[in-house]
């Protein structure tokens, strides 16, 4: 019997196991042979799932994952007996290495390598939660999953950590959670290499939104998060306002053309900062293709220059405080406004005024009221500071 706290041990089906066969065994033990196994006081009925070879002779060894048709409890180094279900004749033992969450595949390199891990680190309280953190590498630890884990109290668990740490092995996470350093330069690598294909695919671009790098890398959110803030604090990313991040110092190569076509919309944003051209219209005045209008307004927009207010309509950025002054003036004067009051005092025309006012809706400038529009008082406050 076995006496511990609620929920420190949890019970398994799988079992991860370094095996040795009797050295009188008449038999060699196989793959997928039906086997009794013995714990203590515990015995289960399972299947043995050889690792690393095929057949296991008199006094080989193996590594191997049993996996039962009920669940046991056991934790790693806990020594156990293998026999035959019939006739019971005992064909070996060995040391448990670890519960299992998913069933094992024979012979991957990586499984192998993952057991003969923790096979060596047995007895060793710092190898064995690093080996247990290797096996997932690219996610986030819990001190208290980490502790399930490995079958130690919380306490112990707390001081392999802080030693871990001390040693460089892991690092803590702002809500003291751990990541193990390897996984985080791998983790660094899948961000600046996504980074670095984005970048090839659109050579126009400055910046990428974080979810496109975790969708592209494939990392959990909180990895993400990790490997984010390490890389800008290393000088290797910045981050930006709408959750992206891009390349210090990130420019695309223009050619002749394509510079001067930018400059050329730089200047019709200023000088049109309530009524700026469309791009088909913007295409034809400066002469050239509509495809690159939309690049290079892409291009403004990820650098901040020009915002994006409705899906076929771009500002400059100078516009929206330019267009708030204006608004706050109007309602001080006339109190609730109408869209076409507004549009009246921005100088504009309906198709650009409506989509500007249903953008400063949203970013909480301005509040409707039926058919009227007033600015928000807290707003109007900041704007007066």
């Amino acid at each position: 019997m076995i006496a511990a706290t609620p929920g420190f041990f949890r019970a398994t089906e799988m079992v991860e196991v370094s095996l040795r066969a009797l050295d009188g065994l008449a038999k060699p033990m196989v793959h997928r042979m039906p086997v009794r196994f013995l714990q203590g006081t515990m015995e289960a009925i399972g299947r043995l799932y050889l690792i690393d070879c095929q057949t296991v002779e008199a006094g080989g060894e193996a590594l191997a994952q049993i996996r039962l048709d009920q669940p046991v409890v056991v934790a790693p180094g806990d020594r156990f007996v293998l026999r035959q279900t019939s006739p019971m004749v005992t064909l070996g033992g060995g040391e448990v290495l670890d519960r299992s969450r998913w069933r094992l595949k024979a012979g991957k390199e990586f499984v192998v390598e993952s057991m003969r891990r923790k096979m060596e680190a047995l007895g060793t309280p710092e190898a064995f939660i690093t080996s247990v953190m290797q096996e997932e590498e690219l996610v986030i630890h819990e001190q208290a999953d980490l502790a399930r884990r490995a079958a130690m109290t919380t306490e112990d668990v707390a001081n392999c950590l802080d030693s871990l740490q001390q040693s460089g092995v892991i690092e803590p996470t702002s809500d003291g959670k751990w990541a193990l350093r390897e996984g985080l330069e791998r983790g660094a690598e899948r961000v600046l290499d996504a980074l670095d294909h984005a970048y090839r695919e659109d050579p126009y671009r400055i910046s990428v939104k974080v979810l496109e790098i975790r969708d592209r890398t494939r990392l959990v959110d909180a990895f993400l998060d990790k490997v984010i803030e390490d890389l800008v604090a290393g000088g290797k990313v910045e981050k930006i306002r709408g959750g992206r991040i891009l390349q210090p110092g990130r420019e695309p190569e223009f050619s002749d053309v394509e510079q001067a076509a930018l400059t050329s919309l730089r200047e019709h944003y200023q000088q049109h900062l309530f009524d700026p051209a469309r791009a088909e219209d913007l295409a034809s005045t400066i002469g050239v293709e509509i495809s690159l209008i939309e690049k290079l307004q892409s291009f403004l927009i990820d650098r901040g220059e020009v915002i994006r207010i409705a899906t076929d309509v771009a500002l400059s950025k100078e516009a929206i405080p330019g267009a708030v002054k204006k608004l706050v003036q109007l309602f001080e004067r006339e109190g609730a406004f109408s869209a076409s009051q507004a549009k009246d005092a921005l100088g504009t025309t309906r198709k650009f005024a409506i989509p500007l006012l249903e953008y400063l809706d949203k970013q909480g400038w301005t509040r409707r009221n039926g058919d009227r529009r007033e600015i928000r008082q807290q707003k109007q406050e900041k704007l007066d500071e």
